[in-house]
């Protein structure tokens, strides 16, 4: 009977052994296998009518069938049962009153790194009489299936295209019958609908947007009294609005992608904040400076940032620290920041020059230390003329002016680190080291300026 006992045991381990190198996952396994499908938002209002089917194919020819249903989401939603590991073909098809609408063929590996199904890819233009609305689009907008010249097709090469922080271009081809188009758009991804605008050309600006974030759109065509589904979603980002960015990596390069690299005269590289050697620019209040050019992306800006780690090395004078100024309110002014003057002298100080030809600024209101490292970060918008002054990530001054204004643009000479812009004399030139400078042309936010200041301290 103990030797029964034995082999039996031994059995059994040998069975466990078999299962577990067969990658074998049960349902109660915690891992289990999730299926993890795209939205269908064109069905969205159809989709508890819409039965889904998902198949399974092993190398060996073995099928499984998984028990699956569209969630209110529009994604498949279900389980497969037990998967051993391995590689599988995947078929998955949406159906509507035995209409084909929608189907994704595919294949993918799972094992103990990979539990999921990634269904992606749907093919939606599934057109049976081939009347050039797919079957999908007759059955949303209502007609018969199988009935041809009862709907419009959707546009086509739909793209989304980032013009600045605030302005998203789209473009699309012609739908044949479409005497105008709808344009919907959702923040992310996965965010809510909404129609935004219409347009009878084939082409849209979307403007009045978030800087750095992403939109996704779609676009739908109306003609014949109908409408038909929208084009497949594409998206973008808005620029993040840098327009040049130093962080002193060697050289005085611009990072930021736009090519503003800087072309030092006499400045010489030394040690940052940080104790990095050659990451940093130490300059003599003589006649150091590095020119960084015209700035074109400046021109009709409405916002602005400047952000700079600056350490003086000693009190007194105008000397500049970034901007393209002259020594006189003239036309050919833009921007400066620098080290104060009259009662602010030594304080930091950021000038600004409108498209009117007036001037603005606003001054910090304690002295900027010497020998020691000190951010300054100075903004201003015209919609409400905001311009802020804020030391080490902190609001200092503010003040308001230039409502509805521009920033003054002009090429008569090239921004400047480490004097004013014009090149004059040496008072207008800083004694002292200047690490990372950040450039945009639009106001960040306080969160925004801590933020940055917090990150590179």
């Amino acid at each position: 009977m103990k030797a029964a006992y034995i082999r039996k045991t031994i059995y059994m381990i040998f069975l466990l052994a078999v299962l577990f190198s067969a990658g074998c996952v049960s349902e109660s396994d915690p891992i289990g296998i999730k299926i993890k499908s795209p939205k269908f938002d064109e069905i969205s209002t159809i989709y508890s009518d819409v039965v889904v089917s998902l198949k399974f194919t092993n190398s060996n020819g073995g099928v499984t069938e998984c028990n699956v249903f569209i969630g209110t989401d529009t994604k498949v939603k279900g389980t497969c049962g037990d998967m051993p590991f391995g590689t599988y073909a995947y078929n998955l098809e949406y159906t509507y009153q035995g209409l084909t609408i929608a189907k994704s063929i595919g294949s993918i590996t799972i094992d103990e790194n990979n539990t999921e199904t990634p269904i992606t890819l749907l093919d939606k233009s599934i057109d049976e009489d081939n009347d050039g609305c797919s079957n999908l689009q007759e059955v949303i907008v209502g007609s018969n299936p199988l009935v041809q010249d009862t709907c419009i097709p959707p546009p086509t090469d739909l793209t989304a295209t980032a013009k600045s922080t605030v302005q998203i271009d789209l473009t699309w081809t012609e739908s044949s019958g479409a005497t105008g188009y709808k344009i919907f758009r959702r923040e992310g991804s996965d965010g809510a609908d909404t129609e935004i605008g219409t347009s009878t050309q084939t082409s849209y600006s979307d403007t009045g947007l978030n800087a750095d974030t992403t939109y996704c759109y779609k676009v739908s065509a109306n003609g014949n009294g109908t409408e038909s589904i929208p084009a497949d979603i594409v998206c973008a980002k808005t620029e993040n609005g840098l327009v040049a960015y130093y962080p002193f990596n060697g050289n005085a390069n611009d990072e930021s992608g736009n090519g503003n690299n800087g072309v030092v005269n006499g400045a010489t590289l030394t040690t940052d904040r940080f104790g990095k050697a050659d990451s940093a620019y130490s300059f003599d209040g003589v006649n150091d400076y590095i020119d960084i050019g015209q700035l074109a992306k400046l021109q009709d800006s409405q916002e602005i940032t400047v952000m700079i780690w600056i350490k003086k090395s000693v009190h007194g004078g105008v000397g500049g620290f970034v901007g393209k100024w002259d020594t006189s309110p003239n036309g050919t002014n833009t921007f400066l920041i620098y080290n104060g003057e009259g009662s602010y002298n030594n304080n930091g100080a950021f000038a600004l020059s409108f498209n009117d030809n007036t001037n603005g600024g606003v001054q910090a209101t304690s002295i900027l230390p010497i020998n020691e490292w000190i951010n300054i970060t100075a903004t201003w918008r015209s919609s409400d003329g905001r311009m802020i002054i804020y030391k080490n990530g902190v609001l200092e001054s503010s003040t308001i002016v230039g409502v509805g204004k521009k920033l003054k643009y002009h090429t008569s000479y090239t921004a400047k680190i480490g004097e004013w812009g014009i090149l004059r004399n040496s008072q207008y030139k800083l004694n002292g080291l200047i690490d990372d400078i950040r450039i945009y042309n639009r106001a960040l936010t306080d969160t925004e300026v801590l933020a940055l200041y917090n990150e590179g301290k």
